[in-house]
């Protein structure tokens, strides 16, 4: 199955697919500590964490060595529909329950976006420095906004020159998205990559 939206995809797994892959997916992720388990419709149907991997003991023993990502996801999970406020939805329940991380965003089953908690408290995390990742590009981004902002500007661009791996890249997205949430700033983003 293919999955459409190149960003989230890389935290979607469908159910047939092997416990292992699930697994590997959540050692190599940047921003999001969940894998959302998907149906051939591409529904969700439930989500992995590394917590859900340690609490089964699901390291242990090979447990799951001949299990899939469908066997061995949390069906039970929380989610936020996309027809609500998804950031107040998210504040909610992200207070409610401290160990949770993520919540899918869905949109009649399907999963449109991932909320993390340093996303729906972003202010008060960059505050603390305690973002995923290129923590600096945060504060440049909110600087610039706050900026714009001072001066009367409703859109400003941001560039990241020599971009490599695409790491740096796909941080300064997330935060011009969310501090153009936060500002109502406007916020174009390039790169250049030097070769």
């Amino acid at each position: 199955m293919e999955f459409t939206n190149c960003g989230i995809s890389r935290y979607l797994i469908n159910e047939d697919e092997s416990a292992y892959k699930a697994y590997f997916m959540l050692g190599t992720s940047y921003f999001h500590k969940i894998v959302v388990v998907v149906d051939d419709e591409g529904k969700a149907v439930g989500v992995l964490t590394r917590g859900d991997f340690l609490r089964k003991n699901l390291l242990a023993y090979n447990y799951f060595e001949n299990k899939s990502a469908g066997d061995i996801c949390n069906r039970h999970f929380k989610r936020i529909e996309s027809n609500c406020d998804a950031y107040a939805a998210a504040s909610k329940i992200l207070a409610d329950f401290p160990k949770i991380h993520d919540i899918p965003l869905l949109s009649e089953g399907r999963v449109v976006d991932i909320l993390s908690r340093w996303q729906v408290f972003f202010r008060q995390r960059l505050k603390l420095g305690k973002l995923p990742l290129y923590p600096f590009y945060a504060k440049i981004i909110m600087q610039a906004a706050e900026l714009a902002i001072e001066k009367g500007y409703p859109e400003i661009s941001v560039i990241e020159f020599g971009v490599a791996g695409g790491t740096g890249l796909m941080a300064a997205e997330m935060f011009a998205k969310e501090a153009a949430r936060l500002t109502g700033v406007e916020i174009q983003l390039y790169a250049f990559r030097i070769v």
